[in-house]
């Protein structure tokens, strides 16, 4: 599988998110995406279960939200889930 690590995707406020990303190997996409939001870090999904849907054929992107992690922003719990996800 392709790994990518720590890119930042921009909200529709500005913020950026950090998250890690799977991509199965030697297919080409569009590919269903599984995604992970995790206050406690990203790194969980994208080196455990994660790597198994990226095998599967899933493009996997797993993020800190808001104020966590390696991503921008202030992190209030559940005021930006909604949008953010």
């Amino acid at each position: 599988m392709t790994r990518t690590e720590d890119v930042l995707i921009a909200m529709r406020d500005g913020v950026k998110l950090a998250a890690d990303l799977l991509f199965p190997e030697g297919k080409e996409g569009p590919f269903p995406v599984i995604l992970y939001r995790n206050p406690y870090g990203k790194e969980g999904a994208t080196n455990g279960e994660g790597m198994k849907f990226a095998e599967l054929g899933f493009a996997v992107v797993s993020q800190d939200t808001r104020g966590r992690g390696t991503s921008e922003g202030v992190w209030d719990a559940f005021r930006n889930e909604a949008k953010d996800g």
